[in-house]
């Protein structure tokens, strides 16, 4: 019991540790690759080495094929009672169980797409539509365009509305021991503005203050970067004008 415990442990911690992975990767050591990993499954395979050790006769295989057929089913079990949960929320207690997100072809998102590398010729024909969900602008993009899956995906990134209104009454609210006096700063400097995008709003802070820019995407980094990205999306919220 002790020796499955301690590979479980070891299994979950090698291959879902950030910080190991930083430690690593500030070291100049190669990073061991950060995979989902399941704790019952590492408990099973801890088991099954055990009793492989000892020749694996003790091993109960209809049993584990019992457990593997549990792994499959229970996804799928799981979707059909979240679908079936939504739809009594939805239609028997009119509760809201989505937001629709709409997607804006401005000139403002065509000039950023620009920017990125993306052509924008072939999206003339969408320049100043908007579409009520991701649906109507993949169907959009496929019948009237002739861009690349990568592109594509830039467009729908870019494109993607959320309107923000940054409320000076806010701004005092925002916490003080998380983010930094730079930071506030900066989001303060933004008082009054309007922004129809998340990526917007990211680049006006960045321009305000390199303390919300993010670091180039390496192992060593991504501890800041995905504090930032939290720090982000509570702006998101708090500013989100809501209809």
């Amino acid at each position: 019991a002790w020796v499955a415990v301690m590979a479980h442990s070891l299994v979950l911690f090698v291959f879902a540790s950030e910080g190991l992975e930083s430690l690593l990767a500030s070291a100049g050591l190669p990073t061991i690759p950060l995979v989902p990993v399941s704790s019952s499954q590492a408990v099973v395979g801890a088991v099954i080495g055990i009793g492989l050790v000892k020749g694996g006769r003790g091993i109960r295989w209809p049993v584990l094929g019992g457990i593997g057929v549990g792994w499959v089913i229970t996804p799928i079990i799981a979707g059909v009672l979240c679908f079936v949960g939504l739809f009594v929320l939805q239609n028997v207690f009119n509760q809201q169980v989505y937001r629709p997100v709409p997607y804006i072809v401005s000139q403002q998102v065509m000039d950023r797409l620009e920017r990125d590398g993306v052509p924008v010729q072939p999206l003339a024909g969408l320049k100043g539509r908007t579409f009520d969900s991701v649906r109507d602008i993949q169907g959009a993009l496929e019948a009237n365009t002739k861009i690349g899956p990568e592109a594509r995906a830039k467009v729908l990134h870019f494109a993607e509305a959320r309107e923000m209104y940054v409320d000076p009454d806010e701004i005092p609210r925002l916490d003080s021991d998380w983010m930094t006096p730079g930071q506030i700063s900066a989001v303060a400097r933004l008082a009054g503005r309007r922004f129809m995008h998340e990526w917007a709003l990211d680049e006006a802070l960045a321009a305000e203050s390199e303390a919300w820019r993010p670091l180039p995407e390496t192992a060593v980094n991504k501890p800041f970067n995905k504090v930032l990205g939290k720090k982000l999306d509570s702006l998101y919220r708090r500013f989100e004008v809501v209809k």
